[in-house]
């Protein structure tokens, strides 16, 4: 998967698709270069923790050792990839709404 890679103090948005993101973050304390496939899993660890399985919005963030982080949530694929996630006027204070455990209707 290779190395993701993110200069002292930004964000970069790593996938979008729809109105989902994953991005990278790095703290005042330097760059940070981390395996994607450790951002991609600790960003399904943030999905699985948001209300269990059956969010029908998922939105949150993990701060790691170093002061990296790692959001998931709303993004607009349509900015460019440097634009923090805080940078969206998130409804219901976060960035896909609030957390929900209900369960969506089946077709």
């Amino acid at each position: 998967m290779g190395w993701c890679n993110v200069p002292k103090g930004q964000c970069r948005r790593l996938a979008c698709l729809n109105t989902s993101a994953i991005y990278l973050c790095a703290g005042d304390q330097g760059d940070v270069s981390r395996t994607c496939r450790e951002v991609s899993n600790i960003a399904s660890a943030i999905r699985g923790s948001c209300c269990g399985a059956r969010t029908v919005q998922t939105s949150g963030s993990s701060v790691r050792d170093g002061g990296w982080s790692v959001w998931a949530g709303y993004g607009n694929c349509n900015e460019p990839d440097d634009k923090p996630p805080t940078d969206y006027p998130y409804p219901g204070g976060s960035p896909n709404g609030l957390c929900s455990d209900e369960v969506p209707p089946s077709d």
